[in-house]
């Protein structure tokens, strides 16, 4: 697990507060009555490009695959700074996906975060994104902001890096997935089995 960036710092790279949040184990009864629709975009290396109103262009890069998308989804969400819920998720008709997201980050605020997003999920699409925040102790968090996420598929993932690997403007790498620990676990005890099982073998065919 690579060393995180703060909270705060990592919401001002990414621009007025995108640095989202993680979905809650619990889902509440409105979420789980809205089935929520979402796009699958090809696993690897994205490079995001985030622009909110009145700050300058954020790039980063992440490396994904379906089974980190709860914590880095398709529309952009790349950090854990609070509690979140998908309330829905639809595709509609011309292929646009929509969403609605509802974040507590606690003394940042409570978050209501919506949008759309179309293009080919398997090389470049683009996120449209209004968030409404309240209730923050900096009263300059509060308010709505428009948000664009651009993303364009750079290929597979490189060798060094790890599924849920995040790359913010300036170069920091961090991880946001929960089961990478689990999986590089079940990794090392397949390679260990494997290796037993060869030496079994070579046991048994000696004389």
């Amino acid at each position: 697990m690579k060393r995180a960036m703060g909270a705060a710092a990592l919401a001002l790279a990414l621009g007025a507060g995108l640095a989202g949040c993680e979905r809650d184990a619990g889902k509440s009864d409105e979420a789980a009555a809205s089935p929520v629709e979402k796009p699958v975009r090809k696993a690897g290396l994205w490079e995001q490009t985030t622009t909110v109103q009145g700050a300058a262009p954020q790039v980063l890069r992440l490396c994904a695959d379906q089974s980190v998308e709860n914590t880095l989804p398709w529309w952009g969400r790349v950090a854990q700074v609070g509690s979140c819920q998908d309330v829905s998720g639809a595709r509609g008709a011309d292929g646009t996906y929509s969403f609605e997201t509802k974040c507590d980050m606690g003394g940042a605020g409570k978050s209501t975060i919506t949008g759309s997003g179309s293009g080919d999920f398997n090389a470049s699409y683009q996120v449209t994104i209004q968030m409404a925040t309240a209730g923050a102790s900096d009263p300059r968090l509060n308010g709505a902001r428009r948000i664009t996420n651009a993303f364009e598929y750079q290929g597979e993932c490189p060798a060094d890096w790890n599924l849920g690997d995040v790359e913010v403007p300036g170069g920091m790498r961090m991880n946001y997935d929960p089961d990478q620990v689990q999986r590089e676990i079940a990794k090392a005890q397949a390679a260990l089995k494997a290796q037993e099982a060869v030496a079994r073998g070579a046991e048994a065919l000696e004389p």
